[in-house]
């Protein structure tokens, strides 16, 4: 009975393939290009498509797809030209837009000469702008000595200030953004504790994922939270303990935070608990985009070099598993004690692929290779497939 049905379902599949297929405009038709095209389009978020209407309106004023390197340098000229005056980093920001809406348009790939001229031409772009004295708006780096005094604060648990000081710590211990930690609830938390370590696997819903589910994975070698920790402030112990004060696990983690006061909040209770220091500190730039550049450069200073911390390998030419890996900087780590959710050691050459899960070098590109070797494909991860 089991295995008539298995047919019956395979022949039915088999008809709608038949069906599908006579439906179809000719191989390549325009009314074929036109829902290929669109295919791809629905791998941009509706939000991020919207953000690239600015730039494919700019580059259209000066230029025309099919994008090349020197129409792509006439665009950064123009841009160059714009007043007021635009920053490198957003120039940068719009050139990659339109690579990426070529690639949806379904044009001719750049060439290896291509990307090398317009990577050189937007190096000549952010030089141009420090020469005219128009700074990225990056937002600061925490310091340190900030770091330590924020660890060193003491509140109570469940206090206004407590969760400005945890989710602040949190954030950046975790390299997360602030609107990937600021609505953080008791279920989103899991603790697992062994006879000799403490495991907290953290649920991060991050808005840039096609998923929205990143998993962080947090270790402290020591069982209990204090000298036997041996960190200034330690992700998972702090975590663990604030989820077990909350009366159910719906509730939030920090209640009184709101993401658009954050930052403000933040250097209003430092500037009164530090009042000599706050100058010192030089916060008053500081904003929730800072969490996780603070991360990332704490996590660079831990000797994990950049063309590391972006998963890069120079040395091994596979263009597929290269283009798996994030390669523009938008990963997600913590530092000092990471683990490999493949290998569950302590990560080495930390690596993410493009769906925010994150590996030991070594072993995302064992993966990715194994994958492409198979009928699968390349695209993939360990935790999604």
């Amino acid at each position: 009975m089991a295995k008539g049905k298995g047919k019956g379902r395979s022949s039915d599949r088999l008809q709608q393939l038949r069906r599908f297929k006579n439906s179809q405009p000719p191989e390549g038709s325009e009314e074929a290009h036109r829902l290929n095209e669109r295919l791809r389009g629905q791998s941009l978020r509706a939000s991020t498509a919207k953000q690239y209407a600015t730039p494919e309106k700019l580059y259209l004023e000066v230029s025309s797809f099919p994008a090349n390197a020197e129409r792509i340098q006439l665009y950064i000229r123009a841009l160059l030209a714009l007043e007021p005056k635009l920053t490198a980093n957003t120039i940068a920001q719009y050139v990659s837009s339109i690579k990426t809406l070529s690639e949806i348009r379904g044009d001719p790939p750049l060439t290896a000469q291509d990307e090398a001229q317009i990577k050189r031409a937007l190096l000549g772009a952010r030089k141009a702008r420090e020469s005219v004295g128009v700074n990225s708006k990056e937002a600061p780096v925490i310091s340190d000595e900030a770091l330590r005094g924020i660890a060193s604060l003491e509140t109570s648990i469940g206090s206004k200030a407590d969760q400005l000081k945890v989710l602040t710590l949190m954030s950046i211990g975790t390299v997360s953004r602030l609107d990937e930690t600021w609505n953080l609830r008791g279920k989103d938390i899991h603790p697992i504790q062994s006879p000799t370590q403490l495991r907290v696997t953290i649920d991060i819903w991050n808005p840039k994922t096609k998923s929205g589910l990143t998993k962080k994975v947090v270790d402290c070698g020591a069982k209990t939270r204090g000298a036997e920790c041996g960190v200034i402030w330690c992700v998972a112990h702090e975590l663990k303990e604030r989820k077990e004060k909350l009366a159910y696990d719906e509730l939030r983690i920090f209640p009184d935070i709101c993401k658009g006061t954050y930052a403000r909040k933040l250097k209003k209770l430092l500037r009164a608990q530090y009042p000599h220091q706050y100058q010192l500190w030089d916060l008053d730039q500081v904003t929730g985009h800072s969490l996780r550049r603070t991360g990332t450069t704490r996590l660079s200073e831990r000797n994990v070099s950049e063309e590391e911390i972006k998963a890069s390998d120079p040395s091994t030419p596979n263009e597929e598993w290269e283009e798996s890996l994030d390669a523009g900087g938008e990963f997600d780590l913590q530092y000092d004690r990471l683990t490999c959710l493949i290998c569950y050691s302590e990560m080495q050459s930390p690596a993410a692929l493009v769906c925010g899960h994150m590996f030991c070098w070594r072993c995302a590109t064992e993966w990715l290779e194994e994958r492409s070797s198979s009928l699968e494909g390349s695209r993939g991860c360990p935790l999604c497939a």
